[in-house]
């Protein structure tokens, strides 16, 4: 007696746990602070992948963007990072910030790494 069997190959795969934000969904007034939170700054983040600063260094307690000290980069976003590039007028600049997305939190925010810095998207 012989007995065949047949096996085919699924061809369902896992779903991937690859978390994957757009710049669309980022794109908005994002307000925080910086340098553990001392000074009130917000980025305004694009769709387009382009960013600018608004830095409260010289009144830190400000949220006036008319009196701010501005600064314009660009940024992007690998699964949950939010890296970011950043020149101001007298030449400082900022590469490759690294910051964690939290779409999912009711607001939402985005955590500078090494800090307490935590910014609210408005």
């Amino acid at each position: 007696m012989f007995l065949f069997y047949s096996c085919k190959k699924s061809s369902t795969k896992p779903k991937s746990t690859t978390i994957t934000i757009t710049n669309a969904q980022v794109a908005g007034y994002w307000f925080g602070s910086f340098d553990n939170k001392e000074y009130n700054q917000s980025v305004l983040l694009r769709s387009d992948g382009t960013l600018k600063v608004y830095d409260f260094y010289y009144n830190p307690s400000s949220t006036d963007t008319t009196t701010a000290y501005d600064g314009t980069g660009t940024y992007t976003i690998k699964g949950d990072t939010l890296i970011t590039n950043t020149a101001f007028p007298d030449g400082q600049k900022f590469t490759g910030s690294v910051n964690i997305l939290n779409i999912k939190a009711s607001p939402e925010t985005y955590s500078v790494v090494g800090s307490d810095d935590v910014y609210i998207k408005q």
